[in-house]
């Protein structure tokens, strides 16, 4: 069994781009979309190494109301949502619930943070590009999942989704539904994304403010 553990963000920055190198990725007219606050470091590093520009899209996890650890849904910036139906039926849990929490959630946390950090502005136009969709880990797929839909529906050329660590399962099921998919380490016995990276620390609202602002595709001289 891999034994994987990240001492920093930036170890995972070489085995990404060794992956990505391999695919041979048409980067020409990329954008990379980073959809976690806490691996938006990464993203930037990342982006800037193969210089091409960075966005973000915000989502938001919808708990479930019988436990507040158990995410049962997602929601994005344009409204665009993933259940998991599984658990929803499992425990018998409303939809208007998974309805009115996900507006909640928009209004509440999304919007602010839009206005906050974006000055309003959602995704730029994706029309006819390649995206390489970003995060640090994938636990559950839901957020990955949402940022898949609002990418079709945002109507990319072709996705691919970038991440140093996530279970086989979902790194198989993304195979079949995505162009690409550039992940080092898909583990069959998957813990929880901290625990790859034990030391991956909050990102307070001045950095992430910061790394969303900074460009990634100044060239070289």
């Amino acid at each position: 069994m891999q034994n994987i553990i990240f001492e920093s963000t930036e170890d995972a920055l070489k085995p990404l781009l060794d992956v990505i190198n391999i695919k041979n990725l048409p980067l020409s007219n990329a954008i990379l979309i980073n959809i976690g606050r806490e691996g938006v470091t990464l993203a930037h590093e990342l982006a800037t190494k193969l210089k091409i520009p960075m966005e973000f899209l915000f989502t938001q996890i919808i708990p479930s109301p019988l436990n507040s650890e158990c995410p049962i849904a997602v929601v994005s910036e344009d409204m665009e949502m993933v259940i998991n139906e599984s658990l929803v039926n499992a425990f018998d849990i409303s939809p208007d619930y998974v309805y009115n929490e996900a507006q909640r959630q928009y209004e509440e946390v999304i919007l602010p943070s839009l206005y906050q950090f974006k000055k309003g502005e959602g995704l730029e136009s994706l029309k006819g590009k390649d995206v390489l969709l970003f995060d640090i880990g994938i636990d559950t797929g839901l957020r990955m999942g949402v940022a898949i839909k609002t990418c079709m529906n945002m109507k990319a050329k072709s996705l691919c989704v970038v991440a140093p660590v996530m279970p086989k399962s979902i790194y198989d099921f993304l195979c079949e539904i995505c162009d690409d998919v550039c992940c080092p380490y898909p583990l069959e016995n998957y813990v929880t994304t901290l625990h790859y990276f034990p030391h991956l620390n909050v990102i307070d609202d001045e950095a992430f403010e910061e790394a969303l602002n900074q460009t990634t595709t100044q060239k070289d001289t």
